[in-house]
């Protein structure tokens, strides 16, 4: 057999190239998910001390309407507290700096805070 000048070379390397590569995607779309799953647990713990909040404020356990969870909801997703908790979970993740449950639980506890002291 006739070897092609480099191939023992270029073939290893290309190999390589292509393992970093997928690697690389496996690892970024490792992270999105983290990402996704931690803003999906802290956004709705979020929602649902905003629902118990209202009831609270409404004079206690009773039925709400649509229009009241949509407005909360509406409220929370054009919030200033929604954009600031995906940029620390999204810096988070770039940085990796702790256990993910960890944190989930410092920055649902940071923003619970936050609305405790507001509906005080």
């Amino acid at each position: 057999a006739t070897l092609i000048p480099g191939a023992t070379i270029v073939g290893p390397i290309a190999a390589l190239v292509a393992f970093a590569l997928w690697a690389s995607s496996v690892s970024e779309r490792s992270l999105w998910v983290i990402q996704c799953l931690m803003a999906y647990v802290v956004n709705l713990t979020i929602l649902m001390e905003l629902l118990f909040l209202k009831i609270r404020q409404l004079g206690g356990i009773r039925p709400l309407s649509e229009q009241v969870l949509n407005e909360i909801l509406e409220e929370f997703q054009d919030s200033a507290r929604k954009r600031d908790i995906h940029e620390e979970i999204k810096s988070f993740v770039k940085t990796n700096e702790q256990d993910v449950l960890e944190k989930v639980v410092q920055v649902i506890e940071k923003y619970r805070a936050d609305l405790k002291a507001e509906s005080a």
